[in-house]
């Protein structure tokens, strides 16, 4: 396995693993955000996970996937990866902090081993559309 920056390229790999996600993909596709890596195991995309810069000096982890067709050992270190370049990155752009929301265990449990601290909030949304 091997980690990059994301490119404009990788999008059509992404839209497979967005698919198999039953993610929602042309508006997924179109609200990236600038900051990214991919994870590959050859050719293949094992993951992706972006970073979108907030105000206040923050970054927001976002737009984590994975490819359900690889073993679960395989994604969650291939999250590992992306988790630790999107903090390094993030400590580049002198951000002051990273927030990320998830509802998933896995990524709250590896959430908690990159030094994140879970907080006691609740996410409400509105959509606009």
């Amino acid at each position: 396995m091997y980690i990059r920056k994301f490119t404009d390229p990788d999008k059509l790999l992404l839209r497979h693993l967005l698919t198999a996600r039953d993610v929602e993909v042309e508006d997924s596709l179109r609200c990236l955000p600038e900051t990214g890596f991919a994870v590959f195991d050859q050719q293949f995309m094992v993951a992706a996970g972006f970073l979108r810069r907030v105000e206040g000096g923050l970054g927001l982890i976002d737009s984590y996937v994975s490819d359900p067709g690889f073993d679960g050992k395989m994604r969650h270190e291939a999250l590992n990866l992306i988790t630790t370049a999107l903090i390094e990155e993030a400590k580049k752009l002198e951000l002051r902090g990273i927030v990320a929301f998830s509802r998933d265990q896995n990524t709250i449990c590896r959430s908690l081993d990159h030094g994140f601290q879970a907080q006691g909030h609740v996410v409400v949304t509105k959509d606009l559309k």
